[in-house]
């Protein structure tokens, strides 16, 4: 279930997965997805951004999810500017060169965690029946998806910001039930990255 919440140009879409519940703000220049995590511990609400450019928002375990929402839309800015100074860091060489296939060997394993947890989060919209998922060396793509819905991706893709890689995971998973660039595949993959368009355009500059 989505709703959708737009204040001074800047779109807020509330996707419902329970918790981690998502809450994905868009913009003309830039996009994130804030998760929401309650804490038996905590006091307060707050927001961290992760070194893979997750955006976390830990509330108290009775906190109103109105007022998360509410409090990200008031610092939304400041999440974009730690996000665009992340991501200017990050993009001083191509993620194609800049890893090896040493680095494979050294980073596959946190890769296909972080990846398998990404496919289970985005098919919980979709609820396609996936095949195997594995992690590869691959030197000029993102992504792929066999006849029989296996999904293959490559180890780079845990270094991009959370964003770029999981607009991957769901273009991979909407081939499952598109096997083609249609009109209808882009509207299935519209249904978790509204703005795939703008993602493609930054996922470039990773290349």
């Amino acid at each position: 279930m989505c709703n959708l919440f737009s204040f001074c140009g800047t779109i807020f879409l509330k996707i419902y997965f329970g918790f981690p519940m998502l809450y994905k703000v868009v913009s003309d220049n830039f996009s994130f997805v804030c998760r929401f995590r309650r804490h038996p511990r905590a006091r307060s609400y707050t927001l961290s951004i992760r070194p893979d450019g997750a955006v976390l928002l830990t509330m108290p375990q009775r906190g109103s999810v109105r007022f998360a929402q509410k409090f990200v839309r008031e610092k939304h800015a400041w999440i974009f500017r730690q996000l665009v100074h992340s991501s200017r860091e990050s993009q001083t060489e191509g993620l194609f060169r800049k890893y090896s296939a040493t680095d494979y060997i050294r980073f596959r394993n946190r890769a296909r965690a972080v990846l398998f947890r990404d496919v289970s989060l985005v098919n919980r919209l979709y609820q396609f029946s996936v095949g195997d998922i594995s992690v590869r060396n691959q030197r000029s793509r993102w992504g792929s998806c066999s006849q029989n819905g296996d999904l293959s991706f490559n180890f780079r893709t845990y270094f991009l910001p959370e964003q770029l890689r999981q607009y991957i995971v769901a273009h991979e998973l909407c081939h499952i039930a598109q096997p083609n660039h249609s009109s209808d595949f882009w509207d299935l993959v519209a249904r978790f990255v509204p703005e795939h368009r703008l993602i493609r355009r930054q996922l470039r500059s990773f290349e």
